[in-house]
C-alpha cells in the first residue's frame, strides 16, 4: 500500500496535555478530496483566552459528542 498524507487539524481548551482538552479535530484527504469535521464536548468550561484564539465557546460544543475515555 502507497503511502499518502491526511492532514490533521485540532482545537483545545488550552496548551497543557495533562489538563487540557480537544474540542474540534478536522481532517482532509487530499487524495480522495474527503473531509471529515467534528467538534466534542471537552467536559470542563473552555478558558476564554482560548475561545479568543479559535472562536469556538461553550454554547458552541454544548451538544457535541465527548470523547470516550
Amino acid at each position: 500500500m502507497a503511502k499518502r498524507p491526511i492532514y490533521y487539524d485540532t482545537e483545545t481548551t488550552g496548551i497543557r496535555p495533562d489538563k487540557d482538552r480537544i474540542i474540534e479535530i478536522a481532517a482532509f484527504d487530499p487524495k480522495e478530496n474527503k473531509t471529515f469535521h467534528s467538534l466534542i464536548h471537552p467536559g470542563c468550561p473552555i478558558p476564554k483566552e482560548a475561545s479568543a484564539i479559535h472562536h469556538i465557546y461553550d454554547e458552541t460544543v454544548k451538544d457535541a459528542p465527548a470523547l470516550k475515555k
